[in-house]
């Protein structure tokens, strides 16, 4: 991870965010999440979005959400598609969109 893998940081963010091997820290978990996510890996974009979805580890940022669902939903991952389909369906972060959430939800 202090080397710059992407992998190995959102190993460590995974590892703080479960208190595995490590001390459980919320914050600890989403810095090595934003620094994997940084450097593009998809996996790090899509639990981003959740913790800001969620209000988990960080506030609550449904815009930062949404920026991070599509971030990973534009390289293909399930997850984040759905989860950027349904902040397009019900207006939250972003502009209420059913057209494009039902082109997330499909995709």
């Amino acid at each position: 991870a202090a080397a710059g893998n992407a992998g190995a940081q959102f190993a460590l963010g995974d590892a703080y965010a479960r208190g595995e091997e490590v001390l459980r820290s919320g914050l600890e978990a989403v810095r090595f999440y934003k620094m994997a996510a940084e450097q593009g890996l998809v996996a790090a974009h899509s639990t981003l979005g959740s913790c800001y979805m969620e209000g988990k580890f960080t506030v609550q940022d449904l815009a930062a959400a949404a920026r991070q669902f599509r971030l990973a939903a534009d390289q293909g991952e399930a997850f984040a598609q759905c989860d950027l389909g349904w902040l397009c369906e019900h207006g939250k972060g972003l502009k209420r969109d059913m057209a494009e959430a039902v082109r997330w939800y499909r995709a």
